[in-house]
């Protein structure tokens, strides 16, 4: 299943892609994520991490995220629950000001079961994600208005 969100946001292209590539900082606040561990750093980087829905699944996979500064986040992983999995992270400039973030989201889970519970959870769970990394800019970088969170 694949499902793309996007917003505008008041900051520019450097800080989103910034915080949104420092994959360690997502046990900070994203939803579900419990663990993540940079292995190697550079133009790709590796990273083992887990995540959770409720109490009752817990899945740890190896992943890329090849980073193309300012541009774009590309994370991959065939490791774990995935058959494949694909998030990108798009950061346009925009003329006047402010950047247009877009998150696009594909997954195939290894087990048909989960995969069928996951696909009608799945739009929710994107438009989260990218919640939930716009509260974050916010508190990086201040409110849309100047303040500083």
């Amino acid at each position: 299943m694949k499902h793309t969100e996007q917003n505008i946001l008041p900051y520019t292209q450097e800080q989103l892609f910034d915080f949104i590539a420092d994959v360690e900082r997502y046990v900070e606040f994203v939803p579900w994520w419990v663990a993540a561990k940079v292995y190697h750093k550079g133009d790709v980087v590796h990273v083992e991490q887990a995540f959770n829905f409720g109490s009752w699944l817990q899945y740890r996979f190896s992943s890329q995220a090849v980073l193309e500064r300012p541009v774009r986040v590309h994370i991959m992983s065939r490791d774990g629950p995935f058959l494949h999995l694909d998030i990108q992270w798009d950061f346009q400039p925009l003329p006047d000001s402010g950047c247009r973030i877009v998150l696009s989201t594909e997954f195939h889970l290894r087990s048909g079961m989960l995969q069928k519970l996951f696909d009608s959870l799945f739009p929710h769970a994107t438009w989260r994600l990218l919640e939930a990394f716009e509260t974050r800019a916010h508190q990086l970088y201040g409110t849309p208005f100047g303040d500083s969170v």
